[in-house]
């Protein structure tokens, strides 16, 4: 939905904001995918893993990929010799797995027939009743 994409936007906005002050090893996102996750990544698809090419028709797959390429780019940075083990292991490993699985958020989609709307979700949300009023401030 247009509310959830204004949250997303905003959020992601403020992370890659952060990156302005990095000397960059991938310029966007779109190329951090492309050029890191995808390669590395690789998987016989459709069995036990799933990918959609047109992974940025998921909101749960940008906001994902979006912390994941802050990470990366922070811990690139840091200098740190053990950064790309604790990326691997604490972040991508983890992110990958979720995205990857066959009832995760790409299911529906393959490589081969492309995008598909998951039918886990119908409309890609979460039915949400409004917050009674005994959780507001």
């Amino acid at each position: 939905t247009s509310s959830m994409r204004m949250v997303l936007g905003g959020m992601m906005e403020e992370e890659t904001d952060q990156l302005d002050e990095l000397t960059k090893q991938y310029k966007d996102l779109g190329v951090f995918v492309e050029e890191l996750i995808a390669p590395l990544y690789i998987r016989p698809v459709g069995g036990m893993a799933r990918w959609c090419p047109k992974w940025w028709l998921h909101a749960e797959a940008v906001f994902r990929f979006n912390a994941l390429w802050v990470a990366y780019e922070n811990g690139y940075a840091s200098g740190d010799p053990l950064f790309a083990a604790n990326w691997m292991a604490s972040y991508a490993d983890p992110f990958m797995t979720r995205l990857m699985d066959p009832n995760g958020t790409f299911n529906g989609c393959s490589p081969e027939r492309g995008h598909r709307m998951s039918p886990l979700c119908g409309e890609d949300v979460l039915p949400c009743e409004p917050l009674p009023d005994l959780f507001r401030d």
